[in-house]
């Protein structure tokens, strides 16, 4: 058994009936159907509502969600309707529906009782979708009750369905809701009130009376049915975070023994690619595992963000994929010469035809620890709800291939999943192979990964960084000695203890400035001490309190390139010889990281702390990188650290002489955003690192 409470789901609760509603018109055609009936409550949880919303497509039901939840609500004088909805962030203030709490509740019916959800996490928000009806019948999926979300399951390029309230068309969109009754729609129905009494401190009656399931609609699964909810983010008023659907993702890599059939909107979940990936190293048992995933990006920092994320872990699936028993694909409609590929949306799992899962969680970080979600499973207990699992399984593949759902079980008796897939990649509808998210220049935006796809809390990931900031101060005494020596030049400047040498010292470089050879022997003494191997992180900021502004930034930046030039051609006559064998080992690295070559790749090695100046000089040159990329990518490596120390060491220089608390502010800010971008260019460098090798499509 996959389910296990207290570790990847809450309890196990026994359920009468199942519907598996695929994509939004056969969702809200439903819907529209059993609101009506309800006897006492309905409550809707969401990250988004839009009230004109329209759950029906025709002339003569077209009307809008607010208008027939009003309708409801008049017609049954006990019926009450709560709807919470996410505070949603400034990111989507143009994409949401305004005044929403005052259309729905101030100004309207006294039955209706909305609340935005304000309670997670800094950075997270609320993403489970679910309708409960009298604590009886549940709907839960990866659908909310807003725009742009219905669609047929034709998927129809160009389809008039497609509009939204606002009048814009939008492409196809696949998704999946399920319908539950028993204990599990109670079990949700509990989280619902527990959020309410939380947020608005009022505790809410359990239904008096209560539907029963439509005897007009079949379910897909019957008898007994061992289902359970499981949870992502902040539990209500403990504030108790629970990762139960991480750890059932896990669980289902784990017991899988014949194949694995996902369905998710993205693939940046780290834990779950690596699980995923460790399971294909190993398999030996032949398991094979269908990734249907998105390909279609809502805007331009997604698909740079995400898509590259996204590629790094494609690249580390296919690399584990020894046996050949992978296949990571998107659906796509053939049409006149073009590709039109058809959003994912779904969260669906199926595993080994005997565990099917729907819910709201993504295989991405923020959903799987962070943000609010609700997931519904179920397990088979005997042959025939096997078979009604498998039977779910070839529903889906005969959307995706445009087939009939009698060809694709008929075909499956002779090919396995992956060959199905395989064979049927010219259909007009088909399961494309992915082999490419993004562009290869979406890896400098991959880092701003902790704002797109959050695991943590911004507060935490703050707080955290910080303490890895300091953290790798090995030796703390070091750091007390270099804060010491400079507050002592700070005393030694500010009370004048050696004014004369300042003087003789500022009264030289006017004459060596008049007579026209400060730079030249500023230069000429720089570049040879940084190519002897002085620090130039210790050097810029001595020239700059000794020579003022632009002229301290030309003679460092001009004695680095000479320093790096020279080295760069020792190391292409003699290679790494003369390298002590002491510093071998950060040979070897700097060795292993150039090897990339180009502009970008001496950018990063300048960038960051990977071996001494002197020896990615000689190591460049060793290499044979060429000359120009390696000259342009050192200048333009150079240049922040460069600019901010010399900038640094003059503000300082005048804050000893005459101390004012917006030069400290400012010294601080420049010394903030050098730290900020030493994590943001490690990110690019470990991205980029998982990133390559895939090829284009």
């Amino acid at each position: 058994m996959i389910l296990k409470p207290q570790r990847n789901c809450i309890q196990i609760d026994r359920n009468s009936h199942y519907k598996l509603l695929v994509d939004g018109e056969n969702y809200f055609e439903q819907l529209y159907k059993i609101l009506p009936e309800a006897k006492s409550s309905i409550y809707i949880h969401a990250w988004e509502v839009d009230s004109k919303l329209r759950l029906k497509r025709d002339h003569n039901h077209d009307v809008e969600l607010k208008n027939y939840l009003f309708s409801l609500v008049d017609k049954n004088p006990e019926l009450n309707i709560y709807i919470i909805c996410w505070d949603f962030s400034f990111v989507f203030f143009f994409e949401r529906e305004l005044f929403l709490k005052w259309k729905l509740d101030y100004l309207n019916h006294e039955r209706i009782h909305f609340c935005y959800n304000t309670k997670h996490k800094l950075g997270g928000s609320n993403h489970q979708k679910f309708v409960v009806i009298d604590d009886e019948i549940v709907f839960l999926g990866g659908m909310d009750v807003t725009k742009r979300r219905f669609d047929s399951r034709d998927h129809e390029p160009g389809s008039d369905l497609r509009v939204d309230p606002r009048g814009h068309r939008y492409g196809p969109f696949h998704d999946v809701q399920v319908m539950i009754a028993g204990e599990s729609a109670k079990t949700v129905a509990d989280i619902f009130r527990e959020d309410w009494l939380d947020l608005m401190g009022e505790r809410l009656e359990e239904p008096k009376k209560k539907l029963k399931w439509p005897p007009d609609l079949a379910g897909d699964i019957h008898g007994e049915l061992r289902g359970a909810i499981s949870r992502s983010g902040v539990l209500g008023q403990s504030q108790d975070i629970t990762k139960e659907n991480l750890e059932l993702y896990l669980d289902c890599i784990q017991n899988a023994k014949h194949y694995m059939y996902f369905e998710s909107q993205y693939l940046t979940s780290a834990d779950f690619v690596e699980a995923l990936a460790q399971k294909l190293e190993a398999n030996t048992e032949g398991v094979e595992v269908i990734l249907v995933i998105s390909n279609d990006w809502s805007g331009y920092f997604e698909e740079r963000i995400l898509g590259a994320i996204s590629q790094r872990n494609l690249k580390r699936l296919l690399e584990a994929d020894k046996y050949k028993k992978l296949q990571l694909v998107t659906p796509c409609i053939h049409r006149d010469g073009k590709k039109h590929f058809i959003k994912v949306h779904s969260k669906i799992s199926i595993i080994d035809d005997v565990f099917i899962r729907v819910g709201s969680s993504n295989l991405n970080e923020r959903s799987l620890h962070l943000d609010s979600e609700i997931d519904f499973s179920l397990e088979a207990q005997n042959p025939i709800q096997r078979m009604q699992i498998k039977k779910l399984l070839h529903d889906l593949l005969a959307e995706h291939t445009g087939v009939s759902l009698e060809e694709v079980s008929k075909k499956l008796n002779d090919l396995s999943l992956c060959e199905y897939i395989e064979k049927n990649q010219l259909n007009s509808r088909a399961l494309v192979k992915i082999k490419r998210f993004t562009e290869s220049s979406a890896v400098y935006l991959a880092p701003f990964k902790f704002i797109a796809d959050p695991k943590m809390s911004i507060t935490h990931f703050l707080k955290s960084n910080l303490i890895q900031f300091y953290g790798q101060v090995k030796q703390p005494k070091m750091l007390m000695v270099i804060l010491g020596i400079l507050l002592g030049l700070f005393l030694i400047n500010h009370f004048s203890l050696f004014e004369q040498l300042r003087n003789y010292t500022q009264g030289e470089f006017l004459a060596a400035k008049s007579e026209g050879t400060l730079f030249t022997y500023g230069i000429l003494i720089f570049g040879l001490s940084s190519f002897l191997g002085l620090p130039l992180n210790a050097m810029i900021p001595i020239v700059a309190m000794s020579i003022p502004g632009i002229e301290a930034f030309f003679i460092c930046m001009m004695g680095s390139l000479l320093s790096s030039t020279a080295g760069y051609f020792l190391g292409r006559g003699v290679g790494t010889k003369l390298i002590p064998h002491q510093a071998k080992a950060k040979v070897d690295r700097a060795s292993r990281i150039l090897e990339g070559k180009g502009v970008v790749t001496v950018f990063l090695t300048r960038s960051l702390p990977v071996a001494p100046f002197i020896i990615i000089n000689m190591v460049s040159g060793a290499l044979k990188i060429k000359f120009h990329h390696y000259i342009l990518g050192t200048f333009l490596g150079l240049l922040p650290g460069l600019t901010i120390f010399t900038f640094f060491g003059h503000e300082f220089q005048k804050m000893s002489q005459d101390f004012s608390w917006s030069s400290v502010m400012l010294s601080f800010c420049m010394l903030v955003f050098l730290i900020l971008l030493s994590f943001y260019l490690k990110s690019v460098f470990k991205f980029k690192q998982g990133f390559d090798g895939v090829q284009k499509a």
